[in-house]
């Protein structure tokens, strides 16, 4: 007992900065893990958790018994398998053709276009999809038409519900998915390329028999933690594409449990739902994490290559992937500047007709885009700084070994990313700190986020102890060391880990969603919802995106929305691959 008090009278000052980590992990990670039990009471609003009565297994007979139960079950199964076996090479097959690629400007320009539509938020991405899908004018059907067949409605088609989930994933993540092969390359024995050229060997043999061995402990690693999370659909891409027409394959437990638990106000139930599903994915994740330790992997860039057929076909396929990653930005782009009637007639397909500007000004004297574009900022810089302030300093005691309880600590907080208790049980701690419609139900709930916390902290271990010591023998105290040294030496990391939180909360839009009434606290992404995707009751609006508002119009909303993300890519991109293999690093 007195070694721990004098422990902690050594780390008072440590500790006194990890205070508020403790708080929040207490508070927003812990906290709604006792709301579960409302998965096994009757809950009322008025009567609150303690005093509504138990019910048992009552929810869960309910659902197991119920046709829902093994439609979710399927469903969920079904979109994270295809999502899985479908996309997981993509990146690997991209990562290995930069590689080859012997043109800096031209790998550059390519990694550029693949990493952007990470960037993009899910609302943004869907409503894309739909003007891209519309029967009337949607650039896919205008293709059918050319090639003789007729207009098709996807998006209420149950058959191309899934096709269209898949790929989409696909465009959007495989650009960022591909940073981590890329690094695992960059770690292969550059005398392993040379031993196979002396060989005589060429670039697809090298490519084959020592980059994709190289490769494969990543790979294995990679794609046993995809399928560890595997139950984790993308469920806000899902809730902003389906409806009552493709229910029976697109419904999953996190948009039935949004839809039973939030819209239709049965907590208990939806509780319950979620808590399977929960405890599925824990298992899953647990299991996967679990196999992943015992593997590992190496992998650098290699020298200059030869000029080969091979290399034009690199070059040509990576001009695809370029093409196919950037076309649908310079699609919306040129709609949004067009005129009426050549959007209309569908004569756009890659540059403006009939050039103006009327759509911007429709956005612009709309009262809510402004007063949402308002609330973005603010919300986002908010958000931003609060969660660097409260990231870094709790990073800092836990990146000092002999801080005390400091494996305790970190398990506690590695927990959190598998102990995920669902959307019902973190709902009513907001709802009971009186948090809800405010700024501050946005921002408190999210202050740190548990894989930046791990990010900084295996930076600041990184950093020379004995800068550290010097500063402590000079007198200094630990919150001098870690504002007057620390931080500013961590300057790569936190624009790093600064750019994600940035992305993260200017492209939010389900937190919002729940969490705000007040229609003029809306953020951007929230009003883009109503004005590109959501229609109450009326599935046309995915038939036809322009049921809801002019084509031109909408896609400039979307253009607006995405100038503070186009503005700040260039300078950003650098720090957003270093953080995605500092993550991977020590992940």
């Amino acid at each position: 007992m007195r070694t721990l008090l004098r422990k902690i009278a050594r780390d008072r000052q440590l500790l006194i900065l990890f205070i508020p980590c403790i708080v929040f992990y207490a508070l927003f990670r812990y906290g709604p893990l006792y709301g579960l039990i409302i998965a096994f009471k009757d809950y009322s609003v008025y009567t609150g958790i303690l005093d509504s009565p138990w019910v048992g297994l009552k929810h869960f007979e309910r659902f197991f018994s119920g046709p829902d139960f093994f439609l979710l079950l399927r469903n969920t199964f079904l979109l994270g398998f295809f999502a899985l076996v479908c996309s997981f090479p993509f990146p690997i097959l991209l990562a290995i053709l930069l590689n080859e690629v012997r043109v800096r400007w031209f790998k550059k320009f390519v990694q550029t276009a693949s990493y952007l539509p990470t960037f993009l938020s899910v609302v943004i991405i869907s409503s894309m999809i739909i003007d891209f899908l519309s029967p009337n004018n949607g650039i896919v059907n205008k293709l059918l038409n050319l090639l003789g067949f007729e207009s098709k409605y996807f998006l209420i088609d149950p058959a191309w519900f899934r096709p269209i989930y898949v790929l989409s994933d696909i465009w959007a993540n495989t650009g960022y998915e591909a940073i981590i092969f890329l690094a695992a390359i960059a770690g292969i024995n550059p005398t392993l390329y040379e031993a196979a050229r002396v060989d005589g060997a060429s670039r697809l043999r090298m490519m084959w028999h020592v980059t994709l061995p190289g490769l494969l402990p990543t790979i294995l690693v990679v794609f046993i933690l995809k399928t560890g999370s595997m139950f984790r659909v993308g469920y806000e891409k899902v809730l902003l594409l389906y409806n009552s027409m493709t229910y029976d394959v697109a419904d999953v437990f996190s948009t039935f449990v949004y839809r039973k638990g939030l819209l239709e106000s049965n907590y208990s139930y939806g509780a319950a739902v979620g808590l399977f599903e929960a405890l599925v994915a824990m298992v899953m994740l647990l299991g996967a994490n679990l196999i992943s330790k015992r593997l590992g992997g190496e992998g650098t860039m290699v020298g200059q290559r030869r000029f080969t057929v091979f290399g034009v076909v690199n070059a040509l396929i990576l001009i695809a992937v370029a093409v196919s990653t950037l076309y649908p930005l310079l699609y919306i782009t040129a709609v949004s500047v067009s005129d009426t009637a050549s959007v209309t007639q569908g004569e756009v397909f890659l540059w403006p007709h009939g050039f103006n500007l009327e759509a911007y000004k429709d956005v612009l004297f709309d009262p809510k885009i402004p007063r949402a574009y308002l609330n973005t900022v603010c919300y986002t810089f908010l958000g931003t700084f609060i969660n660097l302030l409260f990231t870094s300093v709790a990073a800092y005691p836990l990146s000092q070994p002999q801080f005390v309880g400091r494996k305790f600590w970190m398990l506690a907080i590695v927990l959190t990313m598998f102990l995920q208790p669902g959307i019902i049980p973190n709902f009513l701690i907001v709802q009971k700190l009186g948090l809800l419609d405010s700024v501050w139900a946005l921002v408190i709930p999210n202050a740190i986020w548990t894989f930046e916390l791990i990010i900084l902290k295996s930076f600041y271990e990184n950093m020379s102890a004995q800068i550290r010591e010097a500063a402590l023998i000079d007198g200094a105290s630990e919150y001098r060391i870690l504002f007057n040294i620390v931080l500013p030496l961590s300057k790569p990391a936190l624009a790093s880990v600064g750019l994600f939180f940035f992305i993260g909360h200017w492209n939010s839009f389900f937190l919002p969603m729940i969490y705000l009434n007040d229609q003029w606290k809306y953020p951007l992404q929230v009003v883009l919802r109503g004005m590109l995707i959501f229609h109450e009751g009326n599935s046309s609006s995915l038939v036809d995106a322009s049921a809801l508002a002019p084509q031109a119009k909408k896609n400039a909303t979307i253009i607006l929305a995405m100038i503070p993300v186009l503005l700040i890519y260039p300078f950003a991109q650098k720090y957003f691959a270093k953080g995605v293999m500092l993550g991977a690093e020590k992940g």
